[in-house]
């Protein structure tokens, strides 16, 4: 699922992230592992 995500997106919010992880039933310790294997950064963006 990061991976797609990643691929065909610049940015996403965590909270649809998370959101769609759950329809899926995977864990948000499961979604750190991914991220940290595919070196997918964070990065925090203020509301306008």
């Amino acid at each position: 699922m990061l991976r797609k995500l990643s691929e065909s997106s610049n940015m996403t919010q965590s909270s649809e992230i998370f959101s769609m992880a759950d329809e899926k039933d995977i864990s948000r310790r499961t979604l750190e592992t991914a991220k940290k294997e595919l070196k997918i950064k964070a990065k925090k963006i203020n509301d306008v």
